[in-house]
């Protein structure tokens, strides 16, 4: 979602301070800011990379991003939800990459979409060589991959940390696991980075009392990355601003 402008001296200052704690990999996410959703306006950024999309309409997400103060996008490798888009990998993707990083929008690979029967459904050596392919072709152009949307409602954690196991054996970049806001932390143990979904409409309070449980529990990074439906409101910004007050490594 959405990270706050923070103070430039502070973000340094952060930075300088945590920075030892982190691998050289995940330190290309330290402090990143992704608009996960734009319900109200262009939609999701995961559907960038669908066939189903024009160029204008990525054009209008990319700047919505940089207005954001946006430094990551976030984008699906593969997806049956027709809300979303359909997506299979394309010629075109390395182009696609090299455009987003050139604008400043350094992109997170979504390995596998929530609300796709059929794809989750494939024999994990299917998934495996996919994400292998992902890597093998589109490694340099992304800070990191996420196995999957909300993986825990359609895979085991035992079959995750398989998939997860078998991607570190491609790509040094980190690897991060996303689930529902029930957030089951076996999902996450061979993960190098949780990205948390703590629930929609949820007050200050509750959305603190969720990042301090949850930070509580786990020794790895946390991305705050699905806590509001449109990212470029002031209250997604409060929101922000608390997860990165309280220890979060990114929005």
């Amino acid at each position: 979602m959405v990270n706050p402008r923070a103070d430039k001296i502070k973000s340094k200052v952060a930075f300088f301070l945590l920075a030892c704690f982190f691998t050289t990999a995940t330190a290309d996410i330290f402090g990143s800011r992704a608009s996960f959703l734009l319900m109200d306006t262009e939609g999701m950024s995961l559907s960038y990379l669908s066939q189903n999309v024009d160029d204008a309409w990525r054009a209008r997400m990319e700047n919505s991003l940089l207005a954001n103060g946006d430094t990551h996008i976030y984008l699906y490798s593969q997806n049956e939800a027709d809300d979303v888009g359909n997506i299979s990998p394309h010629p075109d993707w390395e182009q696609r990459l090299d455009h987003l990083n050139r604008r400043g929008l350094r992109p997170i690979m979504w390995l596998m979409a929530d609300d796709s029967p059929s794809l989750a459904a494939l024999p994990l050596s299917t998934h495996k060589a996919h994400n292998a392919e992902m890597v093998r072709r589109l490694d340099s152009k992304v800070d990191g991959y996420v196995i999957g949307l909300e993986v825990d409602e359609y895979w085991t954690a035992a079959q995750t940390n398989e998939l997860i196991q078998d991607l570190k054996q491609h790509t040094k970049k980190p690897i991060g696991v996303h689930l529902t806001p029930a957030t089951p932390l076996e999902y996450a143990t061979h993960a190098d980075v949780l990205y948390l979904q703590t629930g929609f409409g949820l007050t200050q309070e509750q959305f603190r009392e969720k990042v301090r449980a949850t930070l509580s529990a786990t020794s790895k990074p946390v991305i705050v990355s699905e806590y509001a439906l449109q990212s470029d409101t002031a209250y997604a910004r409060a929101l922000g601003d608390i997860a990165c007050e309280m220890g979060a490594v990114g929005t």
